[in-house]
């Protein structure tokens, strides 16, 4: 009997609260149309964002490396020597984390523009091609930086600051079950976002590339020194073999620019924007203010509420 009284009470509770709001609809309609117009005016502030996308494989050069260590771990164990190598672990992921690291980002913006591209620009004409500046990072009238950030240094954004904002709109996805690894970059300027992944590529290809040529150097320089010092024949065959691994290993650098990564398909400047999502932005803005109108509504006419449910 207790709990039938109960479920009334609730059922008539409820039904205030729907009397109330129902009362309140003119209101409500209102906050809808106001938070309607701000979620417009502030979405219609917020610049359009483009996503290059460029779809790689690992090189034929990673594949042949591979073999070749896997060949040659047997000599080198034999001859007293460890060479690290893609054997141990896959070139393809040690490529993945460098575009990723600090050190790799420090590099490309001091050999191009990347750094006032990823720091500096607020937005995108797609009329006249032209690059919108944050004035409150740029002063592009007396060409200085003017940055008030507590990481930035006389005006100027921190390069760990740049690279952490890099690596917000940076993505790399390597497909276990086919080895397809898909990298895009999001930035304001569709051609931007192209010219900075087509950089990534082209200098983490050269950076293992020309890693990978200088490491063989100093081991063929390492194996000859070993070879003076031996007067074992077998031991001299297999450190002559060690260094013919060397000598294939420059080889195949040198005959392949894309030594790591194989483009299948290339960045583009995407015509379509991946971003804002004005729509989802006008739906959470409504709902998100009608939630709040209604707590107001109900607050105000507490006390009819409680009355009612005594």
């Amino acid at each position: 009997m207790n709990q039938n009284n109960t479920n009334n009470l609730d059922e008539f509770y409820l039904s205030d609260i729907a009397k109330i709001l129902w009362d309140s609809k003119n209101i409500l309609f209102v906050i809808l149309v106001v938070s309607l117009f701000i979620s417009f005016f502030l979405s219609s502030r917020i610049s359009d964002t483009y996503k290059s996308v460029a779809i790689l494989a690992p090189s034929e050069s990673s594949d042949s490396l591979t073999k070749m260590s896997s060949q040659y771990s047997g000599i080198a164990s034999m001859a007293g020597i460890s060479f690290g190598g893609p054997s141990e672990t896959s070139k393809v992921d040690q490529a993945s984390e460098i575009v990723k690291s600090f050190n790799f980002f420090e590099e490309i913006i001091s050999k191009y523009e990347i750094f006032f591209q990823v720091v500096a620009i607020s937005g995108w004409k797609k009329d006249n091609n032209e690059l919108e500046i944050d004035n409150d990072i740029y002063n592009s009238k007396t060409k200085t930086w003017v940055s008030n950030s507590e990481f930035s240094s006389n005006g100027r954004p921190s390069d760990q600051y740049a690279h952490r904002k890099f690596l917000k709109n940076f993505n790399l996805v390597i497909r276990k079950d086919t080895g397809i690894i898909e990298m895009s970059y999001i930035h304001y300027s569709p051609y931007i976002a192209q010219s900075i992944l087509s950089t990534i590529i082209y200098e983490v290809n050269e950076k293992t590339r020309i890693d990978d040529i200088k490491q063989a150097e100093l081991s063929i320089g390492f194996l000859e020194n070993e070879i003076s010092k031996t007067q074992l024949d077998e031991v001299k065959t297999e450190l002559f073999k060690l260094i013919q691994k060397q000598i294939q290993t420059i080889m195949i650098a040198n005959s392949n620019s894309e030594y790591t990564f194989k483009i299948l398909s290339k960045p583009s400047s995407p015509e379509i924007k991946v971003g804002p999502n004005r729509i989802l932005i006008f739906l959470m803005t409504a709902i998100f203010n009608l939630l709040v109108g209604s707590a107001i509504i109900l607050y105000m006419n507490k006390k009819s509420l409680f009355t009612n449910k005594r």
